[in-house]
């Protein structure tokens, strides 16, 4: 009973698809739940004009969702580029079922808007802060790459 497959109702779909074709939507979120009852995703409310913090004030720290948030993401200094992100908002202290069927979905909605946005998974409200969304948007996950090994080098026979 964990691995239940959602399916996108026809509501949220359209959603979906409105969010990801209009550009013009910018600072836009659609933030989606799973209805285990009837093993469907549904939008619970969308947020016009606004912001990673706001979406966060928006959320409770205990339920999961699925946010698709279009915001600008800064490049460098000057540019900015309107990207589409996908947000796994997955508390720690969920309950077991839940937490299954909100991973199983964004597995699945990664999959089918795969080439279209930039995925996150977060478990904590106080990680909704713009520097963290920005880097995480970026791939900087935080996690250093392993460090480098110094090799002994033996010039003639080597030692064993």
């Amino acid at each position: 009973f964990f691995s239940m497959a959602f399916v996108v109702n026809t509501a949220a779909d359209s959603a979906i698809q409105n969010l990801l074709s209009d550009s013009e939507k910018n600072e836009f979120a659609l933030v989606l739940k799973c209805v285990l009852k009837s093993n469907e995703i549904d939008v619970d409310y969308d947020m016009e004009e606004t912001d990673i913090e706001e979406i966060a004030s928006e959320l409770a720290d205990t339920l999961p969702r699925i946010i698709l948030f279009r915001t600008n993401l800064a490049v460098d200094e000057l540019t900015k580029v309107s990207s589409v992100l996908l947000i796994n908002f997955n508390p720690m202290n969920t309950p077991l079922n839940l937490k299954g069927a909100y991973n199983n979905t964004f597995k699945l909605l990664k999959q089918r808007l795969e080439h279209k946005v930039k995925c996150i998974e977060l478990n904590d409200l106080s990680d909704f802060r713009p520097e963290i969304i920005d880097a995480r948007a970026r791939g900087l996950t935080g996690k250093m790459a392993p460090p480098v090994v110094p090799v002994k080098q033996t010039y003639g026979r080597e030692v064993v």
